[in-house]
């Protein structure tokens, strides 16, 4: 099942969003509150609905990337790197299907 996870670095909060195989799909920014990402997550989840609002680039370093936006034309998420444009295309089409019900595992509140 694919899923959200929260996260704190000494940066900030952000999230990342998993495919139900494990792998990273997509991360956020950082956000100077843990409100503030949930509000992020919430945002990502509505927005992903919606396949116009993610747009596919070739990055500077070959690599196909996605961006999902919100409609304000906010960036929500930027995605991994992929070799071709077709991975990139599934990985987005992942968002899409699956970040709308997924999870939050919030990692904010583990202790090591």
């Amino acid at each position: 099942m694919s899923k959200f996870i929260l996260e704190k670095s000494y940066a900030g909060h952000y999230w990342k969003f998993k495919a139900s195989n494990n792998e990273t799909i997509c991360h956020s920014e950082i956000y100077n509150s843990k409100q503030a990402a949930l509000n992020g997550i919430a945002s990502c989840k509505e927005n992903a609905k919606t396949l116009s609002n993610f747009t596919l680039f070739l990055g500077s370093d070959n690599q196909h990337y996605w961006n999902l936006k919100a409609r304000n034309g906010e960036k929500l998420c930027h995605s991994e790197g992929y070799t071709s444009k077709a991975g990139a295309n599934n990985g987005a089409n992942v968002c899409h299907r699956d970040a709308p019900v997924a999870e939050t595992l919030d990692r904010t509140l583990m202790t090591v």
